[in-house]
């Protein structure tokens, strides 16, 4: 029985030893497996950042081109502005000088003579649109007469005022 026991017992040692160097072996492939897929995590991770980084330049280099333009608009409306402003500001020099020039001559008494000459203005355009309705009374207007290419109108209308 002795015997069986030792045998027993090399045999849980050979076991154990076994065990040993599988469980080394089995760690071993585990580390070269789990160090295989690190290695493809990390070419998959560099491939997504790489598509990412080509993603990103190319976003920044269309806000580049965005914001371009917008400089370009920006010192365009800018110059506008400027235009305006100095137009502004000349035609607000021209307005106070033309005030200033309108003061002098109210005191010279300039006004009441435009205002009479307006007044003025008024009665000729009064009267001449008299003459002119007058005047439109006097004419004689022709319709309905049948046209030729090679008649004389003036000499039509002197025969037909002769026969008047």
């Amino acid at each position: 029985m002795n015997d069986f026991a030792n045998k027993m017992e090399e045999l849980k040692s050979a076991i154990e030893v076994d065990m040993k160097e599988l469980k080394e072996n089995m760690m071993s492939g585990i580390c070269k497996e789990n160090e295989k897929m690190r290695e493809n995590v990390k070419k998959d991770m560099r491939e997504e950042m790489e598509k990412m980084r080509e993603d990103v330049l190319e976003k920044v280099k269309s806000l580049c081109m965005e914001v371009e333009e917008v400089k370009n608009e920006m010192k365009e409306q800018k110059r506008c502005v400027e235009f305006v402003s100095e137009t502004y500001d000349e035609l607000k020099k021209e307005n106070e000088n033309m005030k200033e020039k309108l003061n002098i001559l109210e005191k010279n008494g300039v006004k009441k003579e435009v205002i009479e000459m307006k007044k003025d203005v008024k009665l000729i355009d009064v009267k001449m649109n008299d003459i002119v309705n007058r005047q439109q009374g006097d004419n004689l207007e022709l319709y309905g007469l049948p046209c030729n290419n090679k008649e004389n109108c003036k000499e039509i209308a002197l025969a037909i005022t002769k026969k008047i």
